[in-house]
């Protein structure tokens, strides 16, 4: 196995769901500051 703690590199996926929730946490805020739209989108290009 290439990919995870006991292969030759892993992610912040590899480690747990917390960079994911801070990330989530932050879009909330993100969406509150804009006033709440009905549509909120997020694109991720890396």
């Amino acid at each position: 196995q290439r990919i995870g703690k006991a292969g030759d590199y892993f992610t912040s996926v590899s480690v747990g769901n917390l960079f994911g929730r801070i990330l989530a946490h932050q879009f909330l805020q993100f969406r509150a500051k804009l006033g709440h739209p009905a549509e909120f989108a997020v694109f991720e290009f890396g």
